[in-house]
Parts: C-alpha cells; sequence; structure tokens
C-alpha cells in the first residue's frame, strides 16, 4: 500500500512537471505569434512596449491558474523548473524557424489573397472607369445645355443691352484700330505741306 502510494505520488509530480513543460513552451509559441505579428505590421516602441506588458501580465495570470487547477495553487520550484525548461528548449529550437514558416506562409497567403481580389474586382474597375467617363461627358452637356437655356431665357432688354455693349466695345476697337492710319495720315500732309512751303522758297529765292 505505501508503494502504491508512493508511485502515485511521483506520478503525480512527474505529471505537473510536464504540464509546466508544456506551459512553458506554449508561452513562447504565445510570443513567436506576436513576433510574427510585429514583422507583419510595423510598430512603434510605444507599442511594443504596451504589448510586452499585457502579454507578460497575460502569462502571470495563466501560470496562476494552471497551478491552481493542477496543483490546489500551491507553488512548487520543479514547477517554474519545468516552464523555464519548456521555454528554453521552444525557444532555442523551434521559436526561430517556426517564425520564420509562419511569416513566410503568411506574407505568400496575404500576397495570393490580394491577387485573387485584384482579379475578382477587375470588372467592377471597369465598369467603374466607364460610368466615370459617361458621367463626365455627361457633365459637360448639361454644362453647355444650361448655358444655352440661360442666355434663351434672358430678358429682351438685358439681351439688348449686352448687344449694344458688344457694338461699343466693337466699335472702340474700330477706332483704337484706326487711329495709329489716322496718325499716319495726318502725319504724311503735315509733310506734304511742309515740303511745299520749301518748294515756294526755293522758287522765290531764285
Amino acid at each position: 500500500m505505501g508503494g502504491n502510494r508512493v508511485n502515485r505520488e511521483i506520478l503525480s509530480e512527474l505529471s505537473f512537471f510536464l504540464i509546466s513543460f508544456a506551459s512553458g513552451a506554449a508561452l513562447i509559441a504565445a510570443y513567436d505569434i506576436l513576433r510574427v505579428f510585429r514583422r507583419l505590421v510595423r510598430h512603434s516602441v510605444f507599442w511594443v512596449g504596451a504589448e510586452d506588458l499585457l502579454y507578460w501580465a497575460g502569462a502571470g495570470l495563466f501560470l496562476f491558474l494552471m497551478m491552481e487547477r493542477h496543483h490546489y495553487g500551491i507553488i512548487r520550484g520543479f514547477s517554474f523548473l519545468g516552464t523555464f525548461a519548456g521555454m528554453l528548449l521552444c525557444q532555442t529550437f523551434l521559436s526561430r524557424p517556426a517564425v520564420w514558416a509562419a511569416e513566410t506562409l503568411l506574407r505568400f497567403l496575404f500576397w495570393l489573397l490580394g491577387r485573387v481580389l485584384w482579379i475578382l474586382l477587375m470588372p467592377f474597375r471597369i465598369i467603374g472607369r466607364g460610368l466615370k467617363r459617361i458621367g463626365g461627358f455627361a457633365a459637360r452637356c448639361l454644362k453647355k445645355l444650361r448655358k444655352i437655356l440661360k442666355n434663351a431665357l434672358k430678358k429682351p432688354g438685358q439681351a439688348d443691352k449686352m448687344n449694344g455693349r458688344q457694338s461699343d466695345g466693337a466699335l472702340n476697337s474700330d477706332a483704337l484700330n484706326d487711329a495709329p492710319l489716322a496718325g499716319k495720315r495726318i502725319e504724311g500732309k503735315r509733310h506734304e505741306s511742309h515740303t511745299g512751303n520749301k518748294k515756294k522758297k526755293k522758287k522765290s529765292g531764285t
């Protein structure tokens, strides 16, 4: 009877040690997931510190619940030893290749998902471009039609005033254009009169 009781206690302690070992490995696996997430999404120093704080708070709560469930909340030294051994072995032999494999796989899946979505949304992009061109053409047509209707609905007095302003502007522009010609004509007449006076003076002198 005594031997059976000892064997049960040994098996109980061994199973608790293995549970502690697995808990340590699970904690490292959870932190590896956080590492993969940080590699895929850029983080600032603030968010890295906040995530680490939340992680270790959750890790402490997880270990406390594990000890309470499997060993009635009694803290044993070999349980910490098993947890540390599980974390160390997982970090040394499994963490780096697991993180690399998970990051590579997720990047490939995201790339594949992006290509699939690009192909599926291609008809909608084509339809959107066509609707944009049609909308631009319709907007230009409506703008021209609005101008035509606005000119057609103007009052007669306003139309006469606009026509009078346009005719006055045309006359003013014609006057401005004819001004240099008139000046040249006047200068020509002055030059002719001046040369005529010189000729008369020469004749009288002779």
